[in-house]
């Protein structure tokens, strides 16, 4: 399965912290996962060097 990271960032542009790496069948399933991680900072989804979706932080 692909690797996907998982990157907080804060309002700044900064990247809080090491990114969480998942693993996921496709895109779509990424996403759906990255969700959880969604908690005070924006959240992006990359595989790579390509930036599959962003969240802002509610």
């Amino acid at each position: 399965m692909p690797e996907y990271r998982v990157y907080f960032i804060e309002a700044d542009g900064r990247i809080y912290q090491p990114p969480q790496i998942i693993k996921c069948a496709d895109d779509q399933d990424a996403t759906e996962k990255a969700r959880q991680f969604i908690d005070g900072k924006d959240v992006q989804v990359w595989q790579m060097s390509r930036l599959v979706a962003k969240f802002p932080r509610k």
